[in-house]
């Protein structure tokens, strides 16, 4: 699933006369996988979406489709409540 919130990217730096710009938010091919003792299952898979200062980003999916599984994996809260791992990037900047 690729998700793309805007098209504009901010500037936040530059490397050897190099432009390099980042999204406010971006996931980049995010998984999240629930570990179990005997097998693990698949919460969420593919996820790629960039977002930019200013934009709003609705999730909509049917129940149990990894709305709130892919909110709480970037805030980093889901760790905390459940054996999962996540896989990908998330980046953001710091502003």
């Amino acid at each position: 699933m690729v998700l793309r919130a805007a098209d504009s990217f901010d500037l936040v730096g530059t490397r050897a006369n190099q432009v390099v710009a980042m999204s406010l938010l971006e996931l980049n091919d995010v998984s999240v996988q629930l570990r179990g003792e005997v097998s693990s299952t698949d919460l969420v898979t593919g996820v790629t979406l960039a977002m930019e200062r200013g934009d709003a980003l609705c999730l909509v999916g049917e129940s149990g489709s990894g709305k709130t599984v892919t909110a709480l994996s970037i805030m980093r809260l889901l760790e905390y409540t459940s054996p999962v791992q996540v896989r990908g990037d998330i980046r953001s900047t710091d502003r």
